[in-house]
């Protein structure tokens, strides 16, 4: 017959235990002279005001060496940030830095994974918004308007930004 006997002790000492997350390191390390891009491969660039904008953006290594990025989040349009502008004339837009941001909203710790893009590879990322969260109301909209957006990497290790693209919204 098995007999079994579980004894435990603590002190006053072993009670104060520090514990840290490993989900979240404080910092990841800088990838320098990447040879990425990152492009809007969306072709539909014609929206009604009433329905979800989706673009695709691609992050590509152009590099011969493979790009490992550590930081990487695990959903994956949290990677991307917006940066948007309304214009009645796309030619006209002011510096990047005068438009408005959305950004996704993080939980903290985020889930990361590394992602490695070998050579020549990518990966694509979806970006789905509607024009509530940029702050325009779909049923007052009148005439067809032009939204600029640029997207570019939420990630502090790598810094990548992609061409303007030029989206226009209809009323239906």
């Amino acid at each position: 017959m098995p007999f079994l006997i579980y004894s435990c002790a603590t002190d006053e000492s072993s009670k104060n235990i520090a514990v840290m997350s490993t989900n979240e390191p404080r910092r990841f390390p800088e990838i320098k002279n990447a040879n990425a891009v990152l492009e809007c491969v969306s072709t539909r660039r014609t929206f009604f005001s009433d329905e979800d904008i989706q673009l695709t953006f691609k992050l590509r290594n152009l590099s011969e060496n493979r790009l490992l990025i550590y930081e990487w989040m695990r959903k994956q349009e949290d990677n991307i940030r917006l940066y948007y502008f309304l214009s009645e004339n796309p030619d006209g837009a002011p510096p990047i830095s005068e438009w408005k941001v959305l950004a996704p909203e993080i939980k903290v710790p985020a889930k990361r994974q590394s992602i490695e893009l070998s050579s020549w590879n990518s990966t694509l990322v979806d970006k789905i918004f509607k024009l509530e969260e940029i702050g325009l109301d779909p049923n007052s909209m009148f005439g067809p308007k032009i939204l600029l957006v640029v997207g570019e990497l939420n990630l502090k290790s790598i810094k990548l930004r992609s061409e303007i693209v030029n989206i226009e919204i209809k009323k239906r």
